[in-house]
């Protein structure tokens, strides 16, 4: 376990280090700290509190946000959710509802997740945006390690706005909490791309 840990955070650190200079000289480099709650209430009901603050070094840009979610698992591989999204930002507040809808499928120590979010936000103008998410993770036998890759794709209406590449790995610490980590790479329309490091804590109670 402690050899597959340490290849892991060598692989991170060196793709990171790498990306952060160049983010440096690009001047788009930022963290996002996190964490999430998540709760089973009956049978196949859950609820789920996530709360981020994004932070980045070279615009003033500090951002934070929650999410509160109400969920349903409708077989062992499908599984749906509402959530209700207060975004604070340094001169405003934004207010969304979205509506999730996933499919997992396992085969031995992988696990393929598709996630579509449908997004509308409720303030200002209303504004109709779907989320796709690919996730590939793998659990390392005999450890506490899954490393995982994942790519999210946003439109706005029929327009392609954003995407983000992640390589990341989470990390059992007890029965109830799991630390996570991961290296983003953010790409925009017309917008020049973004590099973070994103930490946080994982709890199921």
């Amino acid at each position: 376990m402690n050899r597959a840990l340490l290849t892991i955070l060598l692989t991170f650190a060196g793709i990171y280090f790498a990306k952060a200079q160049s983010a440096v000289e690009e001047r788009y480099l930022g963290s996002w700290m996190f964490m999430e709650v998540h709760h089973d209430i009956a049978n196949r009901a859950y609820l789920t509190v996530y709360m981020e603050n994004d932070v980045y070094q070279f615009r003033s840009l500090n951002c934070r946000y929650a999410r509160f979610s109400a969920g349903y698992n409708f077989l062992p591989w499908l599984k749906t959710g509402v959530n209700y999204v207060p975004v604070s930002e340094p001169d405003r507040w934004r207010h969304y509802l979205e509506g999730d809808l996933m499919g997992i499928l396992k085969s031995g120590d992988f696990k393929v997740s598709l996630r579509e979010r449908y997004r509308y936000r409720l303030t200002g103008e209303g504004t109709h945006e779907l989320r796709s998410r690919l996730k590939l993770a793998y659990d390392i036998p005999e450890s506490k390690l899954s490393p995982y890759i994942a790519i999210e794709l946003f439109f706005l209406g029929d327009r392609w706005k954003k995407t983000r590449h992640y390589l990341a790995c989470t990390r059992d610490i007890t029965n109830y909490m799991q630390l996570e980590w991961y290296y983003l790479y953010y790409t925009f329309n017309g917008l020049p791309p973004e590099h973070i490091l994103g930490l946080g804590l994982n709890f199921e109670l």
